[in-house]
């Protein structure tokens, strides 16, 4: 069962991404009949390739930040590039006049495939699901490489940068 509007954050390096974007599109359009795509990345790289290449899919927005700031590093970049989406996120909510059916918060450099037998349009409240998670000096950590969520959960994780809960711990980007 497809979803019927989800909401697909790219953020961090796009290295690979020109290679990985047809991909990617491919991937979300088999999950949902409407994909808005919002992309938050580092200022290394030219923004008018970016909007090219999503052709005329639905992109609502391209932040860019400075690779200068204190927040690019592997701690806190992943979760500063999040937060700076939400305001994007919400106005398009307003617009639509409905919350996304599920958010998907993954990084331009990927390169999806679909597992048929993983149901995508079973995500259960309170929770981020991810594909697995790897372990660094004793520590267990969420890989970044596909997360998904429900609207609500993805705002509380993505304001973990604002709080700056130790709760929460470090990210991997």
């Amino acid at each position: 069962m497809k979803y019927k509007h989800i909401g697909v954050f790219l953020r961090g390096h796009l290295r690979t991404w020109e290679f990985c974007i047809p991909n990617t599109i491919k991937f979300f359009s088999e999950i949902s009949d409407n994909v808005d795509y919002y992309i938050s990345t580092w200022d290394l790289y030219n923004i008018g390739e970016i909007r090219g290449k999503l052709g005329p899919h639905n992109l609502i927005h391209v932040e860019v930040s400075s690779s200068k700031s204190l927040y690019y590093n592997g701690d806190k970049g992943m979760t500063y590039l999040q937060y700076l989406m939400l305001p994007y996120k919400y106005q398009r909510e307003k617009e639509l006049g409905y919350e996304y059916d599920c958010i998907f918060d993954t990084r331009p450099d990927v390169y999806h495939t679909i597992d048929y037998s993983y149901e995508f349009n079973k995500i259960k409240p309170n929770t981020i699901h991810t594909h697995t998670i790897a372990k660094f000096n004793e520590h267990e950590l969420i890989e970044d490489f596909l997360l998904s969520m429900s609207g609500d959960v993805f705002d509380r994780w993505c304001k973990r940068y604002a709080t700056q809960s130790r709760k929460i711990g470090r990210a991997h980007v």
